[in-house]
């Protein structure tokens, strides 16, 4: 029951982080050698056909990209449901502005710390 609780926390805390355009929170939230799926990283880079970012540094590079691109792009806390699995968190949400879905999947390692992230756009 407590994991649970700490682990909501966490990615509600990334929410705020993600809202807030504080890169420097987002990055304290990734191991070093995180792994980013996104369908969005292809559309930024073409070059990545495989939508996928390996590394904190290159993740918070997108994200910088991203949010420049589409700024109006807030989570809506209110309207966002987890659950979890073990280690992974799923989030279900949606961008305030554009009601754009989002289904993102976080795994975590032992400290809490975002392995890997998997995101679908709905």
């Amino acid at each position: 029951m407590v994991f649970n609780i700490l682990f909501e926390e966490v990615a509600l805390d990334f929410i705020d982080a993600w809202n807030e355009n504080d890169f420097e929170k987002m990055k304290s939230f990734f191991t070093q050698t995180i792994v980013f799926h996104s369908p969005t990283i292809g559309k930024l880079y073409p070059e990545n056909k495989e939508n996928t970012i390996v590394g904190n540094e290159g993740v918070i590079a997108f994200m910088k990209k991203f949010v420049m691109q589409a700024s109006d792009f807030q989570f809506d806390k209110s309207a966002t449901e987890f659950s979890k699995d073990g280690r992974t968190i799923t989030m279900f949400g949606a961008f305030q502005n554009s009601g754009t879905q989002v289904n993102a999947r976080y795994l975590l390692n032992e400290y809490g710390k975002f392995i890997s992230v998997d995101v679908e756009y709905l």
